[in-house]
């Protein structure tokens, strides 16, 4: 299944990769066509550094990730804001938590 929002794509391509809807918070991860998502070792402003196959995802952090409707992957900050990852940032989506 492919999803798109402006030019990056979520792919699920096997039972290993996370369904929409999925969250998770520091010590956990999940997988996206990119790769595997996961938390380092806090130390941000907005929460933990956000990792993308081990390394820092565009300087982002936060408190949760999710897979959002459409298989669009979102964090959620220790400010109380959420960001949509774009296929190379991150970008403000607002306070309200994507569906």
């Amino acid at each position: 299944m492919k999803a798109s929002s402006g030019g990056f794509v979520v792919e699920v391509v096997d039972a290993g990769v996370s369904p929409g809807g999925t969250m998770i918070v520091p010590f956990q991860t999940l997988k996206t066509s990119q790769g595997v998502w996961s938390f380092g070792a806090g130390g941000q402003g907005g929460g933990n550094v956000l990792l993308l196959n081990g390394t820092q995802a565009s300087s982002g952090s936060g408190v949760k990730l999710k897979v959002g409707a459409g298989f669009i992957l979102y964090t959620f900050n220790s400010s109380g804001n959420w960001y949509r990852w774009t296929g190379n940032g991150w970008a403000f989506f607002g306070t309200t938590e994507p569906t």
